[in-house]
């Protein structure tokens, strides 16, 4: 699994980025200067010390060191009587580094910090896990669990227990160990001086763990007696355990504890994920013949693919490719291939390469596709290995749990997937042109997130990009809550769902597979489930009304700190509600034509809400009526499900229901546009890709990076200017004359985007209860960046000469816009310089 290596290293003149790999082996490793280092010290007393300070969350940068310590300290224990402790830290940390410089490399990255709880779910049993030094902790998990999945059965038979039993030994361990230590963990927020802290309290905490008998940990997995010989299969005597560090990976291999005279010690909880995963990848190989397993893996692989990306997956000349066309001239294909060894692994990629490099738009039988669409090449690969490359020429070779962790970012930030296309294009597109590299294609992901371009600098300068520190931890700590509720409400965790979006710390909105959103809260736990509605007669009711009308129910239940109180007193699991809107003759009749029943056919009692047609007609009437039938529907299954008696509170419950805003109000205008009746998709920003022009026009024109102002920035944005112009001659040079049909559809959508922007603004600042709604209205474009680009647009091409022909499709129409909206920027600034109307400034940045 890959970890941070090294911070941004540029080579000017070339793309040769030679010595920044370092690869450290035990065997290679001079250890007469360590062993001296050791002398002094009781045995146990360093083992302690050195494991203890591995795991803290103070010395997470210098774990490398500390782990190559903590080996040879397990190696080799000294034979003095000194006593250790964290203050002994500086001198042993100079003489490791003095004997292996290289460790300085594997040390400049930013640890994530353990204090901050994640779990895993196993078995039925939910464990914490440390970070260590990975920088996607919670990919690696996916990983191991795709993985198990796969080779359960066939290692059940040969070992006795199964590929899980061993996950579940190993995060047993790790999350029994934690709660050890976490209670003598200084607090986040305390100061205080790392090194001169002696830790004793963790060094006694962790001699303690050292003589625990395994049973402690193993006896709470679900089959205890496989565990146990789970666990002393990765049992090894010391002197079989080496280590191996290297960017791509930081491991002692399959070792869970390790069999020396000090007796069988077992490693830190940091090192527990990376020799897990080593553990689950020599389990791989060993049932590597046989061929359902092989192919057990690359189903599992397809699967995650279909249920989590919503991917269609087909088979294209003996190939699995998915395709993907969000625009008639852009295209992706994916080939998907997953082995259970390397080998096998890189002859799967070689003939999906192979197969991927061979296919163009014209294999599509979709008439709306342009025959000479650009087809963009991704090859996603599962397994317990990784790729020494993510890019292979032009196709880009990902780890699909590396293109998930994408997918969740462009979730989690709002935006639909034509973000990550524009991407996509961007990194196929700038290899051709300029030197750039990163150790995977989430690192190259972030960067180009952050700073908009790859490499800004192109031919001078090769960029070799910062790799990512612990965003992903971060992540999966925000989303734990979450993942807290889902596992008490028996619902799939969330690397099972096809959209997720954590709507602040304590809401989250999940789709599954199907398209069925379901929101969640976890104080109190409810979860709200919007199955599609089955009105007849109301078939064109937008979908968004019925999220709208359950959110409204989820916001009253936890805004209300009376109603929270109540819900949190009626179970101790989780509420789970599923509302559904139904004709009249299929609800139980209510007030208000609101039904309630119980479906104590799923795994956890769930409340059922049947919202009739009736119901919306007395919504739209009197909307405080229709929120009060819900509140008393809402009580009732309540009332069935809960094993404590809800009489007395019912009063309370009723009262502040109604005391609360309406879950929705509704009201109809003839004149509101029905914008989404009109079938246009939204236009990609593809701003990106115009910056990446700009800079690469500017680089190419010698432009020096600073504040230009004066005569320098007239001089500056001429310039742009000009370049913008050229661009725009060519781009409309090759368009058809169907470019203004084209345009002219997305410039009505965009009025009515427009529209639609300030209705809702004006919606969003009257209510009271919806400050996420409020925010995004807020944060939507003004109305002439919306329109005016696209108009100008439209003018150009009806304005034009002559016409090429090709037919743009979205993404075209989308970078147009971007370069318009450029054009008409510095238009603006350079009239009103012109004018000396304001003084302006312009920031040219690599």
């Amino acid at each position: 699994m890959k970890m941070r290596f090294t911070r941004h290293y540029t080579t000017s003149g070339g793309r040769k980025f030679q010595g920044l790999f370092p690869h450290i082996q035990s065997d290679s490793v001079h250890w007469s200067s360590i062993d001296d280092a050791f002398r002094v010290f009781d045995a146990a007393s360093l083992g302690a010390m050195l494991s203890a300070a591995y795991d803290s969350p103070d010395f997470g940068v210098q774990r490398p060191a500390l782990l190559v310590l903590w080996y040879r300290a397990m190696i080799n224990p000294p034979h003095g009587q000194v006593s250790s402790s964290f203050g002994d830290l500086p001198v042993l940390l100079s003489t490791v580094h003095k004997a292996i410089p290289q460790l300085r490399v594997f040390e400049d990255y930013e640890p994530a910090d353990p204090r901050l709880p994640v779990h895993v779910a196993v078995n039925g049993g939910r464990y914490r896990i440390h970070p260590g030094n990975l920088t996607n902790a919670v990919a690696l998990i996916g990983v191991v669990q795709t993985t198990a999945h796969a080779i359960d059965s066939f290692i059940l038979e040969t070992k006795g227990f199964a590929a899980t039993d061993l996950l579940e030994a190993a995060l047993s361990y790790c999350d029994w160990r934690l709660t050890q230590l976490e209670k003598v963990w200084p607090l986040r927020n305390a100061t205080h001086d790392r090194i001169q802290r002696p830790g004793i309290k963790e060094i006694e905490t962790v001699r303690v763990i050292h003589q625990a008998a395994p049973t402690e940990w193993l006896n709470r997995c679900a089959y205890p007696e496989r565990a146990a010989v789970a666990w002393g299969w990765v049992s090894q005597k010391a002197t079989s355990v080496r280590f191996d560090m290297q960017p791509m990976a930081q491991s002692m291999g399959p070792v869970l504890a390790v069999d020396s005279c000090l007796g069988v010690i077992p490693i830190p909880a940091a090192e527990v994920l990376n020799a897990v995963g080593i553990a689950m990848a020599h389990l791989a190989l060993e049932v590597r013949d046989v061929r359902e397993a092989q192919r057990s893996i690359q189903i599992e692989t397809e699967e995650f693919v279909r249920r989590v990306l919503n991917m269609p997956v087909c088979d294209h000349d003996g190939a699995v490719v998915t395709v993907v066309a969000p625009g008639t001239r852009h295209v992706f294909a994916m080939g998907i291939v997953a082995a259970l060894d390397p080998d096998a692994l890189s002859r799967a990629v070689h003939a999906v390469t192979d197969g991927l490099m061979e296919f163009d738009a014209s294999a599509i039988e979709d008439g709306r596709l342009d025959p000479s669409a650009s087809v963009y090449r991704i090859l996603l690969y599962g397994g317990p290995f990784r790729l020494s490359r993510w890019r292979n020429g032009s196709i880009i070779q990902a780890s699909v749990y590396d293109f998930v962790a994408i997918v969740r970012d462009v979730q989690q930030l709002g935006r639909n997937y034509d973000l990550l296309w524009e991407f996509l294009m961007a990194i196929t597109d700038h290899e051709k042109k300029a030197g750039f590299m990163a150790v995977c294609l989430l690192d190259a992901w972030h960067h180009w997130l952050e700073f908009g371009v790859l490499n800004p600098v192109y031919w001078e300068t090769a960029l070799l990009v910062s790799p990512t520190d612990h965003q992903q931890w971060m992540r999966a700590v925000a989303w734990d809550p979450i993942e807290e509720t889902l596992y008490k409400a028996l619902f799939p965790p969330i690397r099972e769902w096809a959209w997720t979006h954590l709507d602040d710390p304590e809401r989250a909105t999940l789709v599954d597979p199907l398209g069925t959103p379901v929101m969640i809260a976890t104080n109190p736990s409810i979860v709200v489930v919007v199955p599609q509605h089955k009105l007849v007669g109301w078939e064109d009711l937008d979908p968004a009304f019925c999220t709208g009308v359950s959110e409204g129910i989820l916001a009253t239940c936890i805004r209300h700190s009376r109603i929270a109180q109540i819900l949190r007193e009626s179970s101790t699991d989780p509420v789970i509600i599923v509302v559904e809107f139904v004709d009249d003759e299929q609800a139980t009749q209510h007030p208000g034509s609101v039904g309630v029943a119980v479906d104590r056919n799923q795994p956890r009692s769930m409340i059922v809400l049947r919202l009739s047609s009736s119901w919306i007609k007395e919504l739209i009437r009197n909307p405080k009526t229709a929120h009060a039938a819900v509140g008393q529907a809402l009580f009732a299954g309540l009332d069935l499900i809960s094993s404590v008696d809800l009489n007395i509170v019912q009063q309370p419950f009723l009262e502040a229901w109604n005391e609360s805003p309406p879950i929705a109000m509704m009201g109809l205008q003839e004149s509101t546009l029905n914008s989404s009746s009109q079938g246009v998709e939204s236009l990609p920003d593809m701003i990106s890709a115009v910056n990446h022009m700009l800079a690469q026009e500017l680089a190419i024109a010698g432009i020096q990076s600073g504040t230009y102002h004066g005569a320098a920035m007239v001089d500056i944005a001429r310039m742009v200017l000009t370049i913008l112009a050229s661009r725009i001659q060519a781009l409309l040079t090759n368009w058809s004359m169907y470019a203004i049909d084209v345009v002219a559809k997305y410039l009505n959508a965009a009025h009515g985007e427009r529209m639609r922007a300030r209705q809702q603004l004006g919606a969003a600042l009257r209510a009271p209860w919806s400050e996420v709604w409020r925010q995004e209205a807020l944060r939507n474009p003004q109305g002439p960046e919306i329109t005016r680009p696209l108009e100008v647009l439209l003018e150009y091409l009806v304005a034009r000469e002559t016409c090429g022909v090709m037919r743009p499709d979205r993404f075209d129409v989308g970078y147009g816009r971007a370069v318009f909206n450029w054009f008409l920027k510095i238009g603006t600034i350079l009239s009103s310089a012109d004018q000396g109307l304001t003084e302006w400034i312009i920031n040219v940045t690599p």
